[in-house]
Parts: C-alpha cells; structure tokens; sequence
C-alpha cells in the first residue's frame, strides 16, 4: 500500500480530503499573553505568510492541505523556512517527505538536523530552519513519526482494495456465478478452447447480463461459486469503510457512510464540535507548538 494507491480507495481519499481540507480552511490567528490572558493581535509579521502566501508556488490552503496530506500518508509535512539576513522568516517551502532524511548531531545529541535530496546533491538543515508537523508517534530511532497509512489502516486499505478489485472484476463479467460447461463425449483441447470462447463472446461481459443461455449438443452448464450477497461482498466493503475512518480517527457519517447512527448529538453544530476535539485538535496543537517555537 502505498500513498498513491490509497488514494485510489475512496474511504481513504475522503478521510485525508476531509481533515486536510477543514485544516486549510480554518484562520491562522494570533494572539500574544497578557497577564495570563490571550490578547488578540490584530495584525503580525507573518499574518500574510501563514494565511495568504507561504511561497511563490502555492497558497496558503494548498500549502496546509499538502501538510496534513504528507502527515497523513506520509507520517510527517516538512516545510523549509527562509529567512533574511536578519533571521525573519520570508518565505515557507513545502517538502517532499521521502526527500527528507533525519539525523542527530554527533556532538549534540538533543538536536536534529534535516539533509534534504535536491536533484543533484544533497543539503543538511539546522533544525530551527525545517517546520517538522509531526503525526501521532514518534520513531526516535528515525526521528520520523508514524504514518496513518502504513501503521493504522494499512491491513485495511489492503482489504479494500482487494474487495474493490474483486467487485470490479464481479461486475464486469456480468454473470453471477462461475460456470463450468459440461458435455456428454470427450473434447479435444481445441474443441475446449472454441467453446470457452465462443461462451464468453456471447454471455461474458456486463452488456450481456441477463441473455439466455443456450447449450447444443448435450451440453449443460453448472455454477461453482456463490453470489455476491452470499459471499457477503457488500457487507463486507462497508465494513472497511468503518475500518479505515476509525484508523484515520474520522467519525464514518462524515465521509458518506450513513449505515449507522452516530452518538455525537443530531445536530450539525454538535457534530462539527467532535470533530474538532477529537479528530483536529490533537493536529493543531502540533502544529501551533511547531509554529511558535520555530517561528
């Protein structure tokens, strides 16, 4: 399972669409402490930058989306920060996860250093100057964290993607069941193949789903599987939906699966709240602690 072929399976496209995409959507504000209270500031150095345009490349929803996306399939966003000669961050550049490596100093043992793959070489970054937005668990022996996709819901995503393709080859066929073709005198190989495929010319295929079925000769056809309701295929392809949204920490309903109820109140307003305390918040609190202290 890997990132691109996860996103092929449509529970786990919605899971990363939705948490990176009410992410993006949220304001980046400021506050500054006041006698133990937060105190709104208005504006800030780098309001522009964390809401408007990290980079020339992107904007500011895009940048977060591709975060929350990297962390999630990935297990960690990079973004270099660039400063100027006075050390003022002017500029945030998304990195590619797999391009990142992480190392510890030899004579510091409590720091990391970041060596990023460029197309020819390579760079090392001190890591004041890399945004790390880390996923849940850490691999200190890597310093990198654990991904979503490759510890949580990678037994699942491979189930569904075999259901997928199972389903899809079930469909295209158009015939419920295998079918083993019988006849009463004994067949050369030739012979087989022409009846093998003169019966899937005319009965294989989903357009010829339903056509009668005629056998000369003495022929006589018999099934050998069972359907789909019987192999329990649909019930079997909801339940993965359920599985990879509890990997993902998303409450099914809000990717569409509708089966069962939820316990999180009826109301629009008291869903939205449980998501934010229990699928974003443990997000931004990394990222709001990322923030402030390498900005």
């Amino acid at each position: 399972v890997t990132p691109m072929s996860a996103m092929r399976i449509s529970a786990a496209y919605a899971c990363v669409r939705l948490v990176a995409g009410a992410k993006a959507g949220l304001p980046l504000v400021f506050f500054k402490r006041n006698r133990g209270a937060r105190e709104w500031i208005d504006s800030h150095d780098l309001w522009w930058l964390l809401n408007v345009e990290p980079s020339p490349i992107c904007t500011a929803a895009v940048f977060w989306e591709y975060i929350e996306w990297s962390r999630q399939l990935r297990g960690d966003g990079f973004a270099y920060i660039d400063r100027n000669r006075a050390g003022e961050p002017v500029e945030l550049i998304p990195l590619v996860a797999d391009d990142v490596e992480i190392v510890r100093y030899t004579d510091r043992k409590n720091r990391f250093a970041y060596r990023i793959k460029l197309v020819k070489d390579s760079i090392t970054i001190d890591q004041d100057d890399v945004l790390h937005f880390r996923n849940f668990g850490v691999d200190w022996s890597t310093g990198k964290s654990l991904s979503t996709l490759q510890h949580g819901a990678r037994e699942a995503l491979k189930m569904a993607s075999a259901a997928d393709k199972h389903s899809e080859a079930f469909f295209t066929r158009g015939t419920t069941s295998k079918m083993v073709l019988s006849y009463p005198n004994k067949l050369s190989p030739e012979q087989k193949d022409i009846i093998r495929d003169q019966f899937m010319q005319k009965y294989g295929g989903a357009e010829n789903n339903g056509v009668p079925l005629v056998m000369g000769e003495g022929g006589s056809a018999t099934t050998i599987s069972i359907n789909a309701r019987d192999a329990q295929l649909l019930e079997s392809r909801q339940y993965q939906v359920t599985d990879i949204a509890r990997a993902f920490g998303v409450p099914p309903f809000m990717i569409g699966a509708m089966e069962k109820t939820t316990s999180w109140g009826s109301g629009i307003s008291e869903m939205s709240q449980g998501f934010l305390n229990y699928t974003l918040s443990p997000h931004l609190i990394r990222d709001e602690q990322e923030l402030v202290r390498k900005l």
